[in-house]
């Protein structure tokens, strides 16, 4: 449910039926984000070499998201901006997405066995460690965010008829946005 009001939300803002975490590179955000806390913050090539108890020691089950948030945050904010600027090019944006898979894949590269292997398995998903609290805490975040998108969703519905009819229904459209 988060993930689908979300996509709506990207959709709606940049005004492109196409846009998607994957399509605009938020998604290779949030994973390069994620690696970089699992190879290099937890252990990995830093301290760890290959032994798999020193990197299960210092591992922060937390880290991992929150870097993946953070790295997704930019990555929208430096969407924006490229939005902002007069010449702008989608392809840009594709191009921005590429070159963070890129850098993922040099930080996997110098990873140790463990640190690569720590960093596939969380890119994939891994239910052996989800827990009610995990749950509850996606939850909590979920619903704040589905709360404040109901609050706003008659701007982004005025937002779909184009910026000059949501401006003249009185929607600050560059603050939404």
């Amino acid at each position: 449910a988060g993930l689908s009001v979300s996509g709506l939300i990207m959709q709606t803002t940049l005004n492109n039926p196409m846009a998607s975490p994957s399509t605009l590179g938020v998604s290779n955000a949030a994973v390069f984000g994620a690696n970089l806390s699992i190879i290099a913050f937890a252990g990995g090539f830093l301290s760890t070499g290959n032994n798999i108890s020193n990197y299960t020691s210092g591992i922060n089950p937390y880290a991992a998201s929150l870097m993946a948030f953070i790295f997704s945050v930019l990555s929208v904010l430096v969407i924006l901006g490229l939005c902002r600027i007069r010449s702008f090019d989608p392809g840009v944006v594709v191009l921005a997405g590429i070159a963070i898979g890129s850098a993922t894949t040099i930080l996997q590269f110098y990873a140790t066995d463990v640190g690569l292997s720590a960093a596939v398995i969380w890119n994939f998903g891994d239910l052996g460690r989800a827990t009610y609290k995990t749950d509850l805490i996606m939850f909590v975040v979920v619903a704040a965010g589905f709360l404040v998108f109901m609050i706003l969703s008659w701007r982004y519905n005025a937002l779909l008829s184009g910026d000059v009819a949501a401006k003249s229904v009185g929607v600050n459209v560059e603050l939404l946005r």
